[in-house]
């Protein structure tokens, strides 16, 4: 195999795991590669750890370039890359030394995808995640039926899990064929919070097959408390808002149909738990700021009319005592149970 395989990197601020990525990267024991280290005007030494390995390995290009965000950088590095296959890594995360050339053995079959399992990363602790329950593969309808509209929401079965909302969603973790992103880019998570969703709902609309490895060779860290996933976001509500409008028209003009509709319904009523704990984790406001800021929540028309819908039967208890209370507004238990929840999640 001869195929050049592009890597992205986006990288702000991140120097304390920067080095870590990029020698995951530099020792792939497959070697056709081109790693594309996009500097998004970062303030700390990220700059320069990224010109010292550029002047070891030729196959490192640098881009720098004033701070856009990370959906800015990673569509630099799309602009910057020549390879038959892209590939993004987020900066403060690594990869295991086979990972390039296990994806690649398995897209001999001309896959347009193949993605594979990842480790959520703590500081005390490794947590493997599977997609699925051992190796897929879909081609044809199944693409669209099975993992198309599961970037959509979760639906039926689908729910039984519904920590599993956002697994398949990451842009990372993923070996695109390249010309299948060509003429596609990641909006910005200032006005949609999810860049990852919503591209990856836009590319799946042309990919007729998919290869998935239940092996874990991405890793994925939640030890960095400056990453956009551990910070509390003051505007996630109303990103989200207008990501599921940025869904929806998708669902309109290319004529999806009712599935998608109610697959997107699905994930609006099934969002909460990202709501409430990104309330819950909000050190500032008191319990009864954190209960108004819910029941604000609950009380959205579009949440309302989602959650309405939403059908508790293929729930666990928990889950159906989770959704029954935001079914019945009762924010102030619902902000009781997500307390019980978020310490008995940290004391794990």
């Amino acid at each position: 195999m001869n195929r050049k395989v592009s890597i992205v990197v986006p990288i702000y601020n991140v120097e304390a795991y920067l080095e870590k990525c990029i020698q995951s990267l530099i020792g792939q024991t497959y070697k056709n590669l081109e790693i594309i280290l996009i500097n998004d005007g970062s303030t700390d030494n990220s700059p320069n750890i990224c010109e010292t390995y550029a002047a070891k390995d030729k196959r490192i290009q640098v881009v720098h370039k004033p701070n856009g965000g990370l959906s800015d950088a990673r569509n630099e590095g799309m602009k910057n890359s020549n390879g038959e296959f892209l590939m993004f890594v987020d900066g403060d995360d690594w990869v295991d030394l086979e990972c390039i050339e296990q994806l690649l053995n398995q897209g001999q079959k001309e896959y347009d995808i193949v993605m594979c399992s990842y480790i959520r990363e703590y500081p005390n602790k490794s947590m493997e995640k599977s997609l699925f329950q051992g190796d897929k593969e879909w081609k044809g309808d199944k693409v669209r039926n099975c993992l198309h509209k599961r970037l959509f929401g979760l639906a039926e079965e689908q729910l039984r899990h519904p920590e599993l909302l956002d697994s398949v969603v990451t842009a990372w973790g993923k070996l695109y064929k390249k010309e299948l992103l060509e003429g596609y880019h990641f909006v910005d998570t200032k006005l949609i919070g999810s860049e990852d969703l919503l591209f990856n709902a836009q590319i799946f609309e042309n990919i007729t097959s998919v290869k998935y490895i239940d092996k874990p060779y991405y890793h994925y860290r939640k030890s960095n408390t400056s990453s956009l996933s551990t910070v509390y976001n003051p505007h996630l509500v109303e990103r989200r808002l207008e990501l599921y409008k940025q869904l929806e028209k998708e669902i309109n003009l290319k004529h999806y149909g009712s599935q998608f509709q109610q697959a997107l319904r699905n994930r609006i009523a099934l969002d909460m738990i990202s709501f409430g704990f990104n309330e819950i984790n909000q050190k500032e406001n008191g319990f009864g700021k954190k209960v108004r800021n819910i029941r604000g929540i609950l009380l959205n028309p579009q949440y309302r009319n989602a959650v309405k819908e939403l059908s508790l039967k293929y729930f666990s208890l928990p889950w159906r005592l989770f959704f029954g209370l935001c079914k019945l507004k009762l924010a102030a238990l619902l902000t009781l149970y997500l307390q019980i929840i978020n310490f008995m999640r940290n004391k794990i």
